[in-house]
């Protein structure tokens, strides 16, 4: 599906695409993610065949955002943050491109 390719494409690992695609389906995101670092960065890469251009935004539930593009020609990209606070987030990105509008959510806990 287009949601499991973007969890791909975020470098994240088979468990835990399993684990963002099933939270993603629940409305309550009560799968979390435990987190012992508060720097999140995701290794952003194009989920798209053929290659093509997209902008991506990353709401980091904490009030914060980052963005940016990718074009097809580039290989990859990353979005980092660094929270302030311990705590449980709800990391939503979303990828836009001329085709495809893609949104999905991962909860993080922060300890």
């Amino acid at each position: 599906s287009a949601k499991e390719k973007v969890a791909d494409a975020l470098g994240l690992t088979p468990e835990e695409t399993s684990e963002l695609l099933a939270a993603d389906q629940l409305a309550n995101l009560s799968i979390c993610t435990t987190v012992k670092n508060p720097n999140v960065t995701y290794v952003v890469q194009n989920p798209f065949s053929p290659p093509q251009d997209f902008s991506f935004k990353v709401n980091w539930g904490d009030g914060k955002t980052s963005q940016g593009t990718l074009r097809a020609s580039d290989v990859k990209t990353s979005a980092a943050h660094v929270y302030e606070n311990s705590g449980n987030y709800v990391n939503t990105f979303t990828i836009v491109s001329a085709s495809q509008n893609i949104t999905i959510r991962r909860k993080i806990c922060l300890e």
